[in-house]
This record gives C-alpha cells, structure tokens and sequence, in this order.
C-alpha cells in the first residue's frame, strides 16, 4: 500500500481528527501529498475556477507520476500546514469535482476519488480529499490548466512534464495490472489445521486462514508473475500451496516465533491472461482454547505484495485486533453459523469459491 493509500484509509476510518493530526504534526508537503485552499483570501468568496484549475494540474501531476493525496481547505502558503479554513459546503464541493472529472484531464482518470469530510456530524463545513492513484493510461494532460499542460509531481509542487519524459511515455507497450487480494475465513476446529471443523461447544481452536489470490486485472498478458506473503500473529503459524496446475515455484519461506514469510514466483513458462486469477495458497493461524472457555487470542497482521514483469507492485495490508476475533466468536456463536469468511475490508461476503480461476 502506498502511503497516500494509507493515509486515505485512515483518513475514511477516522475523518476530521486525522485532518487535525496532519496539522498538529505539520505534516509537510511531499512527492504525495498537497494541500490548497479554495478560499481566495484577498475577496474571501470560494474561488471555483482556480480550484478546477488546480484540481486539473493535481490530476495530471499526480496520475502522471506515483499517485497523490490533494487535501482542500488547509492553508499552507510554504509547504507546511498552518491550518484549516473549511469549506462551507464540503459535500458540495466534492460533487462538482466528480462531475468535473470527465473533463479534467485527456484522458480522462476515472480512479480518482473526492471525499468530504466534515468537522462534525450533521455539518457540511469541513474539507474535501482527492485521492488520485497513477493512472492506468498517460499521459494526462491538464484540460483545465492555462496552457493546457502535462504535469509530474517533482517534490512539493506541480511541474511541467519535460520533452524527455513525455518522448519515453508516449509509444510505451501497455502493462499488465496486478492485485493482490486475500479472503479470510475463521472456523472452529478440533485438530490440525482447519482439518476438522466442529461446533463452538466442541473445538479446541479457533482457526483464521489468509486465502492468497493473485489477479491480473489489466489488459494485457503478465509474465514472471511473483506473490510475497507476511502474517505476523499468534505462536501457532502455519503455510500451505494450492497445489493447483504446477503454476507458482514456492521460492522462500522462513517461520519462526509469531511470524511466517513466504513467497513465490510464477513458472517461466505461465502466462496470466487478463482478467484471470490464481489460488497461490493459505496462512493459517491457531488460537487455543483457555480453560476459562475464552480463546486466547491476539492482534494478527497480513502484509502481501503481488506483481508481474513490467507492473507497479500491488501492496495490501490488514489487521485483526484481538478484541476485533473475540467479537467475531462472540458472533459466531451467537448466529450458530461457521465458518465466517471475509474480503480483505472485513466484510461478511458469503460463500466464496476458493480455488484456481476468478475470484467471485
């Protein structure tokens, strides 16, 4: 996960207070991450034809270059925030930006994502957040900017794109896309590894298993494919392959006290059509029953990385508090229903069909 991705997550988890964070840290300006009013101070009436313009140069910039994170309504003159002047209508604003996006760049970027954050509950005054992630087709090209330029993020500002670059991006082949995906599924069990799944009342372990999936969701073929899988947790780790047509070379593995590695690269002569995805394998994790009835638990995190000749690393990470797993067998054993299984957001998905192919 990048670290405008990170920061966007948190940001949607927490809302204003991580705002206030950024600005009690003085998080600077960086090759990521932009802040800009759209308050004119000298008229003090919102400015919407700067902000379109602006909001076309971040566009360009940041889908040119690594990805970004545009935050409006903090005042930051020279790189490091002073604070937030709030947009009266935050909901409004990220609207207009949405509706601008069709016509913001050529071409157009549809990832981007405009989120308003208000100060509080039930208010419209906050800030709005653009998430804008390297774009799967540049150039871009700044439709609304003054001279109609192509932009790259260099440092703490926009810059235009010189020929150079330019001359080295247009004629580029295209490149596959990979994303990592997991599914997690947690199951009672009474021995082995998820071997024998049992009733609440009859287990000795409370099993979480991170199904590894490995996708090519661009256009065109990938080669060398390559899957690096971390999970840090409970003493009781566990790996096992799919096993499945003799795709993945399982190339390094180490596990040692609350900790497993393991990784894998794709046989030379595999190919991954677009669209087409892999069952690579699972980590399993055990937590033990106490003698209190009470499963002894503990925060877990999944790190995977997954990518192909020629494509950007696709990062993915996920935590699991222990209070978090309690209160999923808390709700298990409620609803009488095992196993539960859940995307890589932690949402409830239902029965999903592990195994080679997509992922539905």
């Amino acid at each position: 996960m990048t670290p405008s991705e990170e920061l966007f997550s948190e940001i949607k988890r927490a809302g204003y207070p991580a705002i206030e964070k950024l600005i009690r840290k003085k998080t600077p300006e960086s090759t990521w991450l932009d802040y800009k009013l759209t308050l004119n101070k000298k008229t003090g009436k919102q400015d919407w034809d700067r902000t379109r313009a602006h909001f076309s140069k971040a566009v360009s910039g940041f889908g040119n270059s690594d990805g970004g994170l545009l935050i409006w309504g903090v005042d930051c003159p020279q790189e490091v925030p002073l604070g937030v002047i709030e947009i009266p209508d935050a909901p409004k604003l990220a609207g207009k930006l949405n509706e601008e996006l069709s016509r913001t760049t050529r071409p157009s970027h549809p990832s981007v994502e405009n989120l308003a954050i208000p100060k509080s509950s039930g208010d419209s005054a906050g800030v709005v957040v653009s998430y804008i992630p390297v774009a799967s087709v540049r150039p871009l090209q700044a439709e609304q900017s003054s001279r109609k330029d192509f932009f790259i993020r260099a440092g703490e500002s926009f810059g235009r794109a010189p020929y150079n670059l330019l001359a080295g991006m247009f004629g580029k082949p295209p490149h596959p896309e990979i994303k990592a995906v997991f599914v997690l599924t947690l199951a009672y069990s009474k021995s082995g590894f998820g071997l024998m799944k049992v009733a609440r009342e009859d287990a000795k372990w409370l099993d979480l298993c991170c199904h590894l999936i490995y996708e090519n969701i661009g256009s065109v073929v990938a080669r060398e494919g390559f899957m690096i899988a971390k999970a840090f947790g409970p003493d009781m780790l566990n790996f096992s392959p799919s096993g499945g047509e003799g795709v993945w070379t399982h190339r390094q593995g180490s596990a040692r006290q609350g900790e497993i590695h393991c990784g894998f690269v794709a046989n030379d002569s595999f190919l991954f059509a677009p669209w087409e995805s892999h069952h690579v394998g699972k980590i399993s994790l055990r937590f033990p029953l106490s003698e209190g009835g009470r499963f002894e638990t503990s925060d877990v995190r999944f790190d995977i990385i997954a990518g192909a000749k020629g494509s950007v690393p696709h990062q993915l990470g996920f935590e699991l508090t222990a209070e978090q797993l309690n209160e999923l067998d808390r709700s298990m054993t409620e609803s009488g229903h095992s196993p539960v299984e859940f995307s890589a957001e932690a949402q409830v998905i239902g029965p999903v069909n592990i195994g080679i192919g997509r992922l539905r």
